[in-house]
Order: structure tokens, then sequence, then C-alpha cells
């Protein structure tokens, strides 16, 4: 029952992410999923996979807003007690590992970033395959760490993930949703694109968080 109560919640604050509707309200999401894990703990206890489950989503919200810093965290606490209850390859835990490579992507420590997202894609493609929203998105998210830490081979590399995103996207997610456009953009714009502009454009959007 809570599971699908923030399910729904997730999906909501997702919802508006389509193209043309309000912005997402990421804090008041947090406000709310938080207040729901800290009832669901004080009955349940804290290794009970809903509440778990809903701490998932509470980082999610955390990276949504731009948190880095409290997303890196809260994720390095939590994923271990994920790891030991569920296993490393569960979706639950594997969403958990893309909140936690995004947060060091936005702080620009790109081998972890690359580390963390990696775990997350292989685990993703093994347990939901590529036609689904979270693995396409984490897809484009690996591939565009692996463009900026830029070491032999990364580019290359980032360039056939991207354009199978793209190829993907469109049918499994549609065109209202921010990935098929921002993978349409970083397959073309940033395919040739040395590191060195890819890091100052990076340093320009996430500075403020580090």
């Amino acid at each position: 029952m809570v599971l699908s109560t923030v399910a729904k919640e997730v999906r909501r604050i997702r919802g508006r992410r389509l193209r043309g509707t309000l912005k997402p309200n990421w804090a008041a999401a947090e406000t709310t999923l938080r207040r729901i894990a800290r009832e669901r703990e004080e009955e349940l206890g804290i290794r009970n996979v809903e509440v778990l489950a809903t701490k998932v989503s509470v980082d999610f919200a955390l990276i949504s807003q731009g948190k880095a810093k409290e997303a890196l965290a809260s994720t390095t606490a939590l994923l271990p007690v994920l790891d030991e209850r569920l296993g490393k390859h569960h979706p639950i835990v594997l969403r958990e590992y893309y909140v936690h490579g995004l947060a060091y992507y936005q702080l620009a420590k790109f081998d972890e970033a690359v580390e963390a997202l990696g775990h997350a894609h292989r685990g993703q493609l093994g347990a939901l395959g590529i036609a689904h929203p979270e693995t396409l998105r984490t897809q484009f998210e690996f591939a565009m760490a692996l463009k900026l830490r830029g070491h032999n081979g990364d580019n290359e590399r980032a360039n056939v993930l991207l354009d199978e995103v793209v190829s993907q996207a469109r049918s499994v997610i549609g065109n209202h949703d921010d990935l098929p456009w921002q993978a349409f953009t970083g397959a073309t714009l940033a395919r040739f694109q040395c590191r060195t502009l890819l890091r100052l454009a990076h340093r320009a959007n996430h500075k403020h968080k580090w």
C-alpha cells in the first residue's frame, strides 16, 4: 500500500516534466516522502523494504533539486544497507546507484560517476531491459559521464550509447519527455566536442553545487 503511495507521488512529480507543463515541485515531493519514510520506519523498522524504497525516492527528489552533496551523503549511507538487504542488482538498489552516480556527476567527480552509473546501467539492462525508461535515462547519464571523464575510448563508447538512446527513447518514453531531446543533443552537438569544452559547460551548470 505504501509502496503504491510512494510510486504515485513520484509518478505525479515526474509527469509534470512533460513539456509545456508546470515545473515539477521536487521540494514538496521531498517533504512528503520524508514524512512517509519517517512514519513507516517507526512502524516497520529501518530495514523494511517499503521504508528503504521510500528513502530511495527521497534521494531521487534531492538530486532532482540539484542537492548533490546532500544526495551523495544520503546515498553513501543508504547503499550498504540496500546492498545487504536486497542485493546489488535489485531495481530499487540500482535506482539508488543511479542517484549516487548523478551526485558524483554534478560534483564533477567523473571517475566515481562512471563507476556508479555503469553499475546501475549494467544492472538495469539485465533486470529491466533496454526498452525501459529508467534504463534509457541511466544510459544517457552514463554516456555523458564517460564523455566528461574522457579516458581513451570513452567518447566513442559514449556515442554508441547515445545513439541507442536516440533510437529507443521516442518509442519507449515519447516525444514530450526531455530525454529524447537531451539524447539527440548529446549524440549530435556533443558528438565530437573536446573534453575541455564539455567540462567548461558542465562547470557553468553545476559549479554552484560544489
